[in-house]
């Protein structure tokens, strides 16, 4: 857990006093990810560098796992924290292991111990332990990035700071190790303080965003909060127009999906099929298999003039364009709808097996539920 209560940074320039942050307090709980979000020299990376006391403050307090670190020693207190910095910041003259190594080193940890946490990281960040004798000059920005986290987790600290972490590499492997770092955190449970200028990066990684202004705390809330009720015009501008939208990536199809479909089986009577859409007011249904896998999908416009006994519904249904997966994200879905020209989708388990449908009617209900209740912030200023 990290707390900052009133925290303040002013900075002397001559006769000039500059406010870089200004009674900043927030509670981050144990095992969240919480962004800082602002333009440059908002004071969201003086805030970060408070916390490890790289930024001495001025005034306030910080509070790591309920202890008061405000006055504790720098030096202990930065062995206590992991720190990811910008542009990775590996040393070039040390192999991997001795980057991993630098931290145990100074806590007087013993070689079959450090040998021992290195080929663990490297298991941990997905890379095999023979790149442990390389030079951060031989590996690619993908994987210095790795070492750079790895290095920050090597004395398994209970709290990482990541100044900007992912900015240094490029769009597509950003994702992917965005993707593998979110994997990481589900095992690892660290409480993280990261600073992005991307909205659409924290909106993905974080539990919570706080966002700056001119060193002013605008709103500390979760991502859905702020995208569905800004705290103020500031922070509905910085979000962007499209904010709608981008909550789609925080929703996967689980959570919006119809869990109980209309039905029917392959070898049902299409009459009967016909007869239920006539009136449940269904445009179309989805065909299953004996053992419930979606086959296809009967179109009532297509059959609805087929007399009794015409057959069986395997017959007239059309081929399924897509079948989803639960835990595939609104967004991607509705990239998926507007490709295929379909306003649903059968949703299937890892068997293939049915268990419910998704519609674009479903997900707008869905969004437009939240801005008809009231904000459940944390703290909007």
């Amino acid at each position: 857990m990290i707390e900052l209560k009133n925290l303040c940074k002013i900075f002397k320039t001559g006769n000039k006093s500059i406010v870089a942050a200004e009674n900043i307090s927030m509670r981050v709980k144990e095992g969240e990810i919480c962004v800082l979000l602002g333009p440059s020299g908002c004071g969201k990376t003086t805030t970060l560098k408070m916390i490890n006391k790289i930024i001495e403050p001025t005034s306030g307090e910080i509070f790591v796992n309920g202890k008061n670190v405000t006055n504790v020693d720098n030096i202990v207190l930065r062995r206590k924290i992991g720190y990811v910095i910008q542009q990775i910041g590996l040393f070039p003259n040390l192999t991997v292991k001795g980057n991993i190594s630098i931290v145990p080193k100074m806590l007087h940890w013993d070689k079959e111990r450090i040998d021992r946490r290195a080929e663990e990281l490297m298991e941990m960040i997905s890379l095999d332990k023979s790149y442990l004798s390389m030079y951060p000059k031989e590996l690619s920005g993908g994987q210095q990035q790795r070492i750079g986290v790895a290095r920050a987790l090597a004395a398994n600290p209970p709290v990482m700071l990541m100044d900007e972490p992912f900015g240094a590499i490029d769009p597509i492997n950003r994702e992917i190790i965005q993707d593998e770092f979110l994997r990481l955190q589900k095992k690892i449970k660290k409480t993280i303080i990261m600073v992005s200028h991307d909205i659409t990066e924290a909106i993905k990684m974080a539990d919570k965003i706080a966002i700056f202004k001119e060193g002013v705390l605008q709103q500390f809330d979760t991502p859905d909060n702020i995208l569905a009720h800004p705290g103020n015009s500031f922070v509905e501008n910085f979000v962007g127009k499209d904010r709608t939208l981008k909550r789609l990536n925080l929703y996967s199809v689980v959570d919006v999906m119809n869990k109980t479909p209309f039905i029917f089986n392959d070898n049902d009577n299409v009459c009967d099929a016909i007869k239920i859409m006539h009136e449940n007011s269904l445009a179309s249904v989805f065909i299953v298999d004996k053992d419930k896998k979606p086959v296809g999908r009967l179109v009532l416009k297509d059959v609805k003039n087929l007399k009794k006994n015409d057959g069986k519904c395997i017959n007239y249904m059309i081929e399924l364009k897509s079948m989803i997966k639960i835990e595939e994200n609104l967004r991607n879905i509705s990239s998926q709808m507007y490709l295929h020209s379909k306003s649903s989708f059968v949703c299937v388990d890892n068997d293939d097996k049915i268990v419910g449908e998704i519609s674009q009617d479903g997900i707008s209900n869905f969004l437009n539920a939240t801005y008809k209740k009231e904000p459940k912030g944390y703290e909007n200023v």
